[in-house]
Parts: C-alpha cells; structure tokens; sequence
C-alpha cells in the first residue's frame, strides 16, 4: 500500500517531467546539424532549476558514448555518459532505463537482456535510480513481459497515455506518460490545422489540467525550438499569441514558450518528484536495510573558490540501490575545504579528500581545485545572433557555460586558450561571462547585440494593420521603418517585434534601429492601396552640376535611389508625391529614376546637364600643348574648340577634360559642348611656336 504522511496527504499531486533518448536539441540530418533557435538541453536544466525542479531522462545504452554528443542515423544528437553524470550531479536529474529496440517479439532471455541486464550498465556508469522505471522502445509493450520481466527487476513500465496516475500504482506497475507533441495547429480555422502532419499539437492548457490534477502525473517532452522557421526538413511557428495557432512538423518538436507555461502552472502544493521517489512512497524501492553507501561522483574537478555538489546512494546487502541517503550523511573535507551540506568546495589549489559518514558507513571522494579561467581577450565584440565570437585566455577548458547577458550561448572549447562561443538568439547588449567548474563566475568583456531581420508576416497589409517581425537584437530598438515609414511598434522580446503599418507606406524594406546599427529586410513589405511609383515630371528641365531639382510623381514615401541618367544623386523625400534631388557630379544629360524596393519609375523626359568652366590651365599655350579644362558636366562631351577650331580632347572626370591646342588655333574662348549643351571659357591666348633653328 501507499506510505504517506500528513504533509503528503495534503498533497493534491505528484508531478514527474521526463524526457526521452537524452537528446541535447533539435537537429537535421545527415550530420546532426542544430535547426535555427533550438533550445539545448542544457538550458531546460537550468530553467528548470530556476523554478527548483529536477527532471527525469530516459536513457537508450545503444545511444551513449562515453563522453561528448552522438550523432545517430535517425537525426538525433544524443548526450554522453559524462553528461548526463553532470546533469545528475549539478541539477538533480534522475536517469531511467529506456529499451534498446521492439521487445515485444522476443525470447524472455532476450527481453531480460534488454530490460534488467541493463541495470549493471547504469551502476557502473553512476546512475543508481535506473531500476525505478523501464521505458519501453517507441512505446509499445506486451503485459506479458511487463509482469514476468520488467515487474521485478523494476518499480514501473512506461505506456503512452494520458491521464493522472491513481495511487498506489496497481499491479503490473504501468504507468501513463503524456507525450508532449507537435504537429498540427488546433485552431481549425486556420491552414495550419490541415498540414496533415501525424499528430495535432498538444495544447499547454490540457498539459497544465493535467499537472495540475491529482494522483501521479507524468509528462514527456522531446525538442524545442522558438520563434518560427519556415525553411528546411523542419519547420514550426511559436509566435502566435494564442497556441491554437501553434505548429511543428514534427511530433517531437515543441514550442519551448508553451512547455514553459506548463511548468508555470505547476501548483505549489504539488510535488515534482523522480519515478524512485514514487517507488519509494509505494513501497516499491530496491533491497533491505542499508548495508553500504557510495559518494558520487567519487571524483571532481573544481576552480578555486567553487564549490561540487555530492550525493550519497544506500545500498543492501546484495548490492541493490535502495536510494538516496544524502539527506541523513554527514560530510567532511580536508586540508582548508569546507562542506555545506553535500556541497564542498575549497578556495586553494590542491586535491582534496571528501569524506562522507552515514552512521557505521563511510566513503570517499577526490576533489581537485585548480585555478580558474583567465580571460585575455573577446573578438569581436560585437555582432548579430549566430555570429561567432573567440574568447582567449588560459584555463579555459574548466568552463562549463557561456552566457551573453544572461542567454545561454552554445559553445565549443577549442584548446585550454580559446573557446568559440555562438551569440545566442536571446542575446542582448551587456557582459559576456563564463561558467567554470564548481560554478565560478568569470567575466569576460561586454558584447553588443547588432538587430538582424529573419523575416516578416504578412507580406503586404493595410495601414494599421500588424506585422510580426521575427530576428535577432532587437532589445532597446529605437526605431521601426515599414516600407519608408517610420512605424509604432512594441519590442516583445530579443527576436520579436509587432509593428503597426503607417499611412504613407510603400514598397520597401523594414528597418530596425538598436543603438548598435540598423538592421534592413531581405524583402520587401507592400502596404494595400499604396499609391504605384511613378515620375510624372521635374522641374527645372536642365541645372547644373549640384543644382536643385524638384521630382513629381506617386508612391515616393519608400524611395530608396534617385539617379541623372544612372548616376545616384542625393534625395530628400518631401512627400508621396515630391522629391528634391541634388544633380550628382557623374550626371549627364539623361532619364530621372526613382527606385522603392525592387521597383523603379523612370522619367519620360531627359533632365539635361549643363556643362560648366571654372578654369582652364595654362590660360595660354603654343599649338600642340595640352590645355586642362576645369568644371563639371563633362560627362559625355562631345565637342571641344578653340576659338572654334576643333581640338582633340580625353574626358578625365566629370570634372576635368585634357584638350591639346589644335593646328590653326586663334586665340579666343574655348568651347565645350555636352549633350546638356554646351559653355565657354574665358579668352585662351595661343603662342607663336618657336622658330626653327638650322645648324
């Protein structure tokens, strides 16, 4: 029968959060590669642990190695051993048993084999509690194997159902877990209900009814991602605000905000306990009186000034797990370490003996402190979410964690020197710190976040109406332009901005402003009923170089180019329907253009460029010297004369032309004639040419 007492009777419910296969994120095949803005498993632990929750993994021994992540032909990147030995050290987690294939068609020796003989594997690796559930591959089980094989060898079998878990768990101790899937969006009214994808996505409402209910309530989550993804073999949108618009492509894909929302709801008065925790109040814990204990992990690396959290399992005479007996161990350290608690730590160099006393049992444990992290260097500092940053320095390989203020950044240690570290999407601007062994802090610079647009939704929308932007950078945005307007907007989070479309919009780009640069979209937002860009005229008909120039027309509010005959000019938008333009030093005589987005309008007229002379150098020479015109407008000249004679000529630039006194030259005005028209100088005086001399 259930064991209880009065502070669990009072309980309404016993919540268990479990996760499969260890995966660490979601990825793509064929080489595991992350898909945009998936959530680590790191970062569940710690958010977890930010409410005081610890989780539960179920753990396929085909899929571990020993230590780092492993890529399996199916897609999925999965932790190794070591890691989840931190994950069970650092945050409390408890690591299950999961089968390594279908046993529902095996031999009893074989399904042994796949079931209890795996149990030596995990007390070997330092997982103690695997006997407290047995996760059947995929789901599927036989109620033949769950009595005969899996009943005694461990307190539950795992089956996929929903609904709370009445207590005490009845024989044959299966137990209903509630897989948290994607798929589908609820809301039927929208397309994304009819993708056909396998499964409709779990709404987080039925998931918190359920946590919140009473008896043992289990549920299963898998990957999350955030924000939304259009592209690739995974796609899925998290950003609606109600989740009945909610969807991923895939069962195992979660939208991490909604997962979150769940275990908010988690009431107070419930307890978030481990399947051994259950066990144990069912009476269906592991051996007899306490024989032996063993200190995990029996040995650590710490910086100086950390601190390593230690757990102390009980086991019986036969060498059965029969729990944890922390909560009743005393603890010790040598040399000038201390304990808290299981919590010891020392602030010198050195190793270190932890020693742990429960009654006439003792064990012990080696921590060894060495020095923390120093950091040289961050480059560059700063950049757009995804960029990649390079932290130098020394000790680097004790760092466990990066951070841009305060987003968890994934993260690989090159070499003890150097540590490449990926902006997080969550990013903002503000210091860059490290996590060390033992929980030490380093900083390591300050960072700032440059904006970056993933994209929009809708594409095009009336005036005051809402479009979603989705990025990166935009915490402490100052300013939002859609389409050429500036627009109202409100910054919803790092990579979420909602702004309202202005009357006056366009075609154009949308364009967000941080205090560390302006980030443009690749597309172009089209507001409905927005007047078509068109020229319609200008005036004056010709100017100078450097004149003013006034352009009518329609749609001009997002115009992003003017150009005199393909040279860009300097522009400033009056209004819908006015531009004023500054005649550009390369113009010549020629169209007008008006570009908005992937749009142009283009004069029907040619705006002509008159020509000018401020200086011609030497203002007198002999036939065949070379005279240098000085002014603007030359582009294209087609004619230069000397007083009316005819002179060869090279245009420089549009502001200078070489011209070569011409035979028959006569002093006078030189003359140069543009498609714009054409100017003369002042008087040229032309020399005798020197006599000739015979010998």
């Amino acid at each position: 029968m259930l064991v209880t007492d009065t502070a669990d009777a009072a309980t309404p419910s016993y919540v268990t959060i479990m996760f499969s296969r260890a995966q660490y994120q979601g990825v793509v095949s064929p080489n595991c590669t992350p898909v945009p803005n998936a959530v680590t498993i790191w970062q569940v632990a710690q958010d977890l642990a930010s409410h005081g929750y610890a989780a539960t993994e179920a753990v396929s021994t085909s899929l571990e190695a020993e230590t780092g992540e492993r890529c399996n032909a199916n897609g999925d990147l999965t932790l190794g051993w070591s890691d989840l030995r931190t994950l069970q050290s650092q945050y409390g987690w408890t690591i299950t048993a999961r089968g390594n294939g279908d046993d529902r068609t095996l031999s009893t020796a074989q399904q042994t084999a796949d079931s209890c003989d795996l149990l030596p594997t995990f007390v070997s690796e330092g997982f103690n509690d695997a006997w407290s559930m047995y996760s059947y591959f995929g789901g599927p089980y036989s109620l033949a194997m769950q009595t005969n094989v899996v009943a005694p060898c461990f307190a539950f079998g795992r089956t996929y159902s929903i609904g709370s878990n009445p207590l005490p768990v009845p024989s044959p101790y299966l137990v209903k877990v509630d897989s948290i899937n994607g798929g589908n969006c609820a809301n039927t009214a929208l397309p994304c209900s009819k993708f056909g994808f396998t499964y409709t996505y779990t709404q987080p409402s039925a998931l918190a009814a359920l946590v919140q209910s009473a008896g043992w309530n289990i549920i299963q989550g898998y990957k999350f991602v955030t924000g939304s993804n259009a592209t690739g073999a995974r796609t899925w949108d998290c950003t609606g605000a109600d989740p009945a618009s909610h969807w991923t492509s895939r069962p195992e894909f979660y939208c991490y905000n909604d997962w979150l929302s769940v275990i908010d709801s988690i009431p107070a008065s419930a307890q978030v306990v481990s399947p051994a925790f259950m066990a144990n109040l069912q009476g269906r814990g592991q051996g007899g009186p306490l024989a032996s204990i063993r200190l995990t992990p029996a040995a650590a690396t710490i910086v100086a000034g950390g601190t390593q959290q230690f757990q102390v399992e009980g086991f019986d005479a036969n060498g059965n797990d029969i729990g944890d007996v922390t909560g009743q161990t005393g603890f010790a350290i040598d040399g000038g370490g201390s304990c808290s608690g299981p919590v010891c730590g020392a602030a010198a160099n050195g190793t270190y003996t932890v020693t742990a006393t429960d009654g006439a049992f003792t064990d012990s444990a080696q921590l060894t402190v060495v020095d923390p992290p120093q950091v040289a260097g961050l480059t560059p500092a700063t950049g757009a979410a995804g960029d990649t940053v390079t932290i130098t320095g020394s000790g680097l390989d004790s760092v466990t964690a990066v951070s841009f203020n305060g987003a968890a950044a994934a993260f690989l240690v090159v070499s003890p020197s150097q540590i490449s570290a990926v902006v997080p999407a969550a990013a903002s601007d503000g210091p860059v710190s490290l996590t060390a062994l033992g929980g030490v802090t380093v900083p390591a610079g300050t960072f700032a976040v440059q904006p970056r647009i993933g994209s929009f939704t809708p594409q095009s929308a009336a005036p005051g109406a809402t479009v979603a932007i989705t990025g990166s950078g935009f915490i402490g945005a100052s300013g939002v332009t859609v389409a050429g307007a500036a627009a109202a907007y409100t910054v919803v989070s790092a990579n979420r901005i909602t702004a309202t479309v202005p009357t006056g919009a366009g075609t154009g780009p949308i364009t967000v402003t941080t205090p560390d640069g302006t980030a443009t979209s690749s597309g172009s937002f089209t507001a409905s009923g927005a007047p078509t860009l068109a020229v319609s005229g200008f005036a004056p008909a010709s100017g100078i170089v450097g004149s003013k120039v006034t352009i009518t027309g329609s749609g001009f509010t997002s115009a992003t180019s003017v150009t005199f005959n393909g040279a860009a000019a300097a522009f400033t938008v009056n209004g819908p329907t006015s531009i004023t333009a500054t005649v550009p030093a390369a113009g010549s005589a020629g169209k007008i253009a008006v570009q908005a987005g992937s749009t142009t309008a283009t004069s029907s007229a040619a705006f002509l460029v008159l020509p000018t002379i401020s200086l011609i150098s030497p203002t007198s020479a002999a036939v065949g010297a070379k005279v240098v015109i000085t002014g603007t407008g030359f582009v294209r000249a087609t004619h230069v004369g000397f007083n009316g004679i005819t002179a060869g000529y090279k245009v420089v630039s549009p502001t200078e032309i070489d011209a070569t006194v011409p035979a028959a030259a006569k002093s006078g005005p030189i003359r140069v004639t543009t498609p714009g028209g054409s100017v003369r100088s002042a008087r040229f005086t032309v020399l005798a040419s020197a006599p000739h001399r015979s010998r």
